[in-house]
């Protein structure tokens, strides 16, 4: 046991520093009321990690696409507007979606195709991280593909014409000049 009031300040000190790093590093006991919180920072940090890894590539590519290459006609307005109203859903409808679509659907195909007598519980078709993941994804990449094109419209186009006119090819162009220009957005 330990007593505050006949402890000195570096004890105190120590003893919190303790406490905290008990807290952050064991794991919950007791139903979740006592122990430590380390599964849920370690599975927060990479649910987080993983959805990173799948939206970066596919929101920075789709910006990319429609702003330098998409013609600017009417299905690309359409798409640019459904992307912006996709911004605006809330978090919880996407959690349903989720849970109906990635869990449910593709999970539990999964475990019908590959999985039908070998496994006596479903375990694709119940939820998890890689499903919590590819939700996160779906949330975040419209923000991603609105935040690198506001980006890429910010590059002044006498840039691109200064490399295009210098003797890059297009992607040229994109990759050494307006990428690095457009990497603060």
């Amino acid at each position: 046991y330990w007593y505050p009031n006949q402890m000195s300040l570096p004890d105190k000190v120590m003893h919190w520093g303790k406490q905290v790093w008990k807290f952050l590093s064991e794991d919950p006991r007791e139903s979740n009321s006592e122990g430590g919180v380390f599964p849920a920072i370690f599975g927060t940090v990479f649910l987080v990690l993983i959805m990173s890894i799948i939206v970066m590539p596919l929101g920075v590519v789709a910006a990319i696409y429609l702003h330098e290459y998409a013609k600017n006609n009417a299905f690309t307005r359409i798409i640019r507007i459904a992307v912006i109203n996709l911004a605006g859903v809330p978090s919880i409808v996407y959690g349903v979606f989720g849970l109906g679509f990635f869990v449910y659907t593709i999970g539990a195909s999964i475990d019908n195709v590959f999985y039908a007598e070998r496994l006596p519980a479903p375990t694709f078709g119940t939820p998890g991280l890689l499903w919590s993941a590819l939700t996160l994804a779906v949330l975040t990449l419209p923000v991603v593909i609105v935040t690198t094109e506001e980006g890429l419209t910010r590059i002044p186009s006498s840039v691109r014409h200064g490399s295009l006119a210098l003797g890059a090819t297009q992607f040229e162009t994109l990759w050494r000049v307006v990428l690095p220009m457009a990497t603060p957005a």
